[in-house]
């Protein structure tokens, strides 16, 4: 494992970041300097917990997919985004929300709503997708999970745009991302 942490790095943590964020940064460097990449890891782990509130929200991945996901990056995409039997499976992959409470265990909750548009851009409208909502001991802020949309028998066959907009009830912030699906004629 290499660490490089630049003066600039440092200077930004010091200028930008909580002095906090400063302080573990520069025991990271030290520990590096001494070789001990335990202690640096603990400290860049450390300071990755408190830059947490500052930085955004973001979708890293979201995917149709052909099957309900089975964790972080375990998912099999839909071949072409086509979906079967009118059920449109998503996985997301949600990094950056933090968590409520004090101590152990802290609540998590990720709301995601859904703009469904046709190809050619005509709206559909909004859905509400879910939202997930569970207590954890881990200061990761990173989660995978998977959405399922049953189509009506309605809805016309052809290519949809979905615009997520994934919020962290805890911090209020957003992310957006767009995923699309086809829906196959009924045969």
């Amino acid at each position: 494992m290499l660490l490089v942490l630049s003066a600039a790095s440092l200077l930004w943590a010091k200028t930008v970041a909580r002095p906090q964020v400063a302080a573990l940064l520069g025991a990271a460097q030290k520990a590096v300097k001494k070789k001990d990449l335990a202690a640096a890891k603990t400290s860049v782990g450390e300071a990755l917990v408190a830059l947490r509130e500052q930085a955004p929200l973001t979708i890293r991945q979201a995917a149709i997919v052909s099957a309900p996901p089975q964790g972080l990056g375990l998912y099999t995409p839909a071949p072409g985004g086509v979906v079967k039997d009118r059920l449109v499976w998503m996985y997301l992959e949600v990094e950056g929300f933090l968590a409520r409470g004090v101590g152990e265990p802290r609540d998590i909750s990720l709301t995601v709503v859904g703009d469904f548009a046709f190809e050619d851009g005509t709206a559909l409208g909004q859905r509400e997708l879910g939202t997930r909502r569970y207590a954890t001991r881990t200061h990761e802020s990173l989660d995978a999970f998977g959405l399922d949309l049953q189509l009506s028998d309605k809805a016309p066959a052809g290519a949809y745009t979905v615009q997520l907009l994934v919020t962290d009830n805890v911090s209020e912030k957003t992310a957006r991302r767009t995923v699309t699906f086809t829906l196959p004629p009924v045969r």
